[in-house]
């Protein structure tokens, strides 16, 4: 698995998806050119990117408030989540 990329335009929603991932230490990069979200067709921030899979804010932030660090890595919480 590739390291998550986030797309962000440093809004609201986006603050609020970057600080719930860092509270759960989940490593990921950060992409704020508004060029490159319009180039992949994003209409809105933020958007994070898994492995070419792009989920919107809603989905994001419930992903990331499934994942339990505790447990194990967010790469293997993603490998079991796409698995079922």
């Amino acid at each position: 698995m590739s390291k998550p990329i986030l797309y962000s335009t440093h809004c609201p929603k986006c603050n609020v998806l970057e600080k719930k991932m860092d509270k759960k230490h989940i490593e990921y990069e950060v992409v704020d050119d508004v060029n490159v979200m319009r180039s992949k067709g994003f209409l809105e921030a933020p958007q994070l990117e898994i492995d070419e899979k792009v989920y919107d804010f809603n989905q994001a932030r419930n992903l990331v408030d499934e994942f339990d660090e505790e447990i194990g890595t967010f790469e293997s919480f993603m490998k079991f989540r796409d698995a079922e």
